[in-house]
């Protein structure tokens, strides 16, 4: 029981870790390529070796203030220098990491599905930060989302094709649903980069366990609506919203298999 709880452990701090990274990435893409950072002439090389630093008071960071989880608690959410409160959705992104992907190994996915999985909620991370805030989704994570849904699809079926194929079929006819909407609304009310995302997520997810995701999505799109932009005109980050549905309809799909594994 005691190697049992280490490797749950070990790997709720591999999650944490994966978390703080995509958070830190997603900051530093918004930082360097949709806001003041765009303008600086050698932006890529600072993205990839800028020490941490704050996106508000550019102080650096220390060391122990970056650790995952536990800089956030020790700073109280905020900047030391100025002040600034780091959101919790940066919190609740380094979060989740760190718990799906042990429960995902307490549900008997194996270390590279479950890792896999976690890699793509992490990847997934950025798309919900640039839809939030700029209702963008990157064609480039796009397609790295992609090439991991496959793999852990693949990885969680053991590439087996009769199985493999519930998870392509699922994709596919979600991605030709999404597409006649698309046409439908004519390309106004919803993006062909969600209708991409929808399909990519559900050859992920399979079936049922898509349709909670996307339950999950319209139910925050409409209460966002209502809400928050109190107007039926307003667009709502619908990439975001699939995001987090994903991460419901993989922890529902986990504590299934945990409590009921033969039903």
């Amino acid at each position: 029981m005691l190697s049992e709880w280490t490797a749950y452990s070990f790997a709720a701090v591999i999650g944490l870790c994966i978390g703080s990274f995509y958070t830190a990435s997603a900051s530093r893409i918004l930082y360097f390529f949709y806001g003041p950072g765009r303008k600086e002439t050698n932006r890529w090389k600072s993205f990839f070796t800028r020490p941490s630093f704050c996106m508000h008071c550019q102080t650096r960071i220390a060391l122990f203030d970056i650790a995952p989880l536990f800089g956030y608690i020790f700073t109280k959410g905020r900047c030391r220098n100025c002040g600034t409160r780091i959101g919790l959705l940066t919190l609740l992104g380094e979060l989740l990491p760190g718990l799906l992907l042990p429960l995902q190994l307490k549900a008997g996915f194996g270390w590279p599905a479950a890792l896999t999985g976690t890699i793509l909620c992490g990847q997934l991370y950025i798309s919900a930060a640039t839809d939030s805030k700029y209702l963008l989704l990157d064609h480039e994570n796009t397609a790295i989302l992609f090439l991991l849904a496959l793999a852990g699809s693949v990885f969680k079926t053991g590439a087996d094709w009769d199985s493999f194929r519930v998870y392509l079929l699922t994709g596919s006819g979600v991605f030709a649903v999404f597409l006649l909407l698309f046409f439908a609304g004519r390309m106004r009310s919803l993006g062909f980069a969600d209708c991409l995302l929808a399909a990519i997520l559900s050859l992920f997810s399979g079936m049922p366990w898509c349709l909670i995701m996307f339950q999950a999505a319209s139910v925050g799109a409409i209460l966002f609506i209502v809400f928050i932009k109190k107007s039926k005109k307003s667009p709502a980050p619908y990439g975001m919203f699939l995001a987090s549905g994903l991460y419901i309809s993989m922890i529902a799909e986990s504590l299934w298999r945990i409590y009921w594994p033969y039903t």
